[in-house]
């Protein structure tokens, strides 16, 4: 199976990690484990950048913040083509039903439309 290396930094991975779909089929499943493995923070990370998870309202959604030397930490991430697609048709959905966040413009760009960055 083919994989391509991005270079992450950890607002890409955050975002990432919240758009992923949370149901699917069983197949789709393990793909986003595996990629939710991959993209989540190690605990060198959460404590060499102090990464907290703040809960947005009540929406069991929550935003994620990081110290400034954070700021400029990236990851290489190696993402399977079957992981890609699952993450090119969320961020074509959002696209497509004109929820895209000004925030995804960048992932959308290197996944969707296949810009380097």
């Amino acid at each position: 199976m083919s994989e391509k290396i991005y270079k992450l930094n950890l607002k890409d991975r955050a975002a990432l990690f919240e758009i992923l779909p949370r149901e699917g089929n069983i197949v789709t499943l393990r793909i986003i484990r595996d990629l939710r493995s991959k993209l989540s923070f190690s605990e060198a990370e959460i404590a060499e950048y102090e990464i907290t998870l703040t809960e947005i309202g009540n929406t069991g959604r929550f935003r994620t913040n990081w110290n400034a030397k954070g700021s400029k930490a990236t990851k290489t991430v190696k993402i399977s083509a079957n992981a890609e697609s699952v993450i090119v048709e969320r961020l074509k959905e959002l696209n497509n039903r004109a929820i895209l966040p000004l925030e995804l413009i960048d992932l959308y760009e290197r996944f969707v439309e296949q810009k380097s960055s």
